[in-house]
């Protein structure tokens, strides 16, 4: 979502105006690649991505910018990645300037972040999604606003 300077605050139009980017990007090729992602980044593109579209093969790109795995006799499977920019973008992602240091702040948990918490356990849980809704709710309500991956952790 760009680099931001020192004192910035996130207001819930900035949560409206980050919603309309996410869904614009998920709309496309990322959608895919969000869905078969898990995690968060799956929970994010849930409701913008129809299932079915998930199950679309990969996409041109997937050759020089995908994710691939090797199968024997010289066989490969291939498939759509999210780049770092496209996971960063679908979290919410700010960077933030101080005075001697950028940091990131992000409205959800960064993939990376989510994946080596305490709350995932390889899929989506009863509590991951009770958790999401209140923080969605909170951020609806003007009550919580972009956070540093600590405070995801």
């Amino acid at each position: 979502l760009g680099c931001r300077e020192k004192g910035f605050e996130a207001t819930r139009e900035d949560y409206v105006a980050y919603e309309q980017l996410r869904t614009g990007l998920l709309r496309g090729r990322a959608g895919a690649a969000a869905m078969k992602a898990g995690g968060i980044v799956w929970r994010l593109a849930r409701d913008v991505v129809q299932m079915w579209d998930a199950l679309d093969g990969p996409s041109s790109r997937a050759d020089w910018a995908g994710q691939s795995v090797d199968l024997e006799r010289g066989m490969q499977l291939v498939g759509d990645a999210l780049d770092e920019t496209e996971l960063e973008l679908i979290c919410g992602v700010y960077r933030i300037e101080t005075d001697h240091e950028v940091h990131t702040d992000s409205w959800w948990p960064q993939q990376k972040t989510w994946r080596t918490s305490g709350v995932y356990h390889g899929q989506w849980t009863t509590d991951n999604e009770v958790w999401f809704q209140a923080q969605l709710e909170k951020i609806r309500r003007g009550e919580a606003v972009p956070a540093m991956a600590k405070r995801w952790r």
